[in-house]
């Protein structure tokens, strides 16, 4: 009797895990697919991914790094993959885990932009400042040589996921740079 319960215990938990298996897959390529449809650099993207097993790039990913430059880049997404809405680009792979701290990058720039709602931008910006202030040297250096990368010439290094909670329109990307 205690082997069949555990058996189905052990079922179900397998079970749960390939329905979770599934539904993160899924969740990692609706937002690769995202990031896909909503850059304008022609240049294929790397997905190097946190549970990634191997330990080399392919054929593929070697070429396109080839094809890289330096330049750390933003992509600020209405779609929360991973708790995150802010991935930094950078020469290795295109979706690096921000830290909580660009989510008020994110949150101010659909306020300023998208909605238009001048106090929460300043709301947001002043709880930005303020945990700016409280981050160690290693940390805030690494925060705003990133942030400084991705904001330089206009913010040229960041885009944006084309959604009507975040930039609605591909003709209202230069803009969005701007306010940023």
């Amino acid at each position: 009797m205690i082997d069949t319960i555990s058996i189905l215990d052990s079922a179900k938990s397998n079970s749960a895990r390939t329905i979770t298996s599934i539904t993160s897959a899924q969740k990692e390529k609706d937002f690769e697919s995202i990031m896909t449809e909503n850059l304008s650099e022609n240049k294929p993207l790397v997905f190097l991914r946190e549970d990634d097993e191997r330990d080399l790039y392919t054929k593929e990913e070697m070429l396109s790094l080839s094809e890289r430059d330096f330049h750390t880049r933003l992509f600020i997404s209405s779609a929360v993959y991973r708790n995150n809405c802010v991935w930094i680009r950078n020469h290795h792979t295109d979706i690096v885990a921000s830290s909580s701290n660009f989510t008020y990058i994110r949150d101010y720039f659909k306020a300023a932009f998208s909605t238009e709602n001048h106090t929460a931008a300043k709301t947001t910006l002043t709880a930005e400042l303020t945990k700016w202030f409280d981050l160690d040297d290693p940390e805030y250096y690494t925060y705003a040589t990133t942030l400084a990368s991705g904001l330089s010439s206009e913010a040229a290094n960041t885009s944006f996921q084309i959604h009507e909670a975040m930039v609605k329109s591909p003709d209202d990307v230069r803009a969005a740079r701007r306010t940023l």
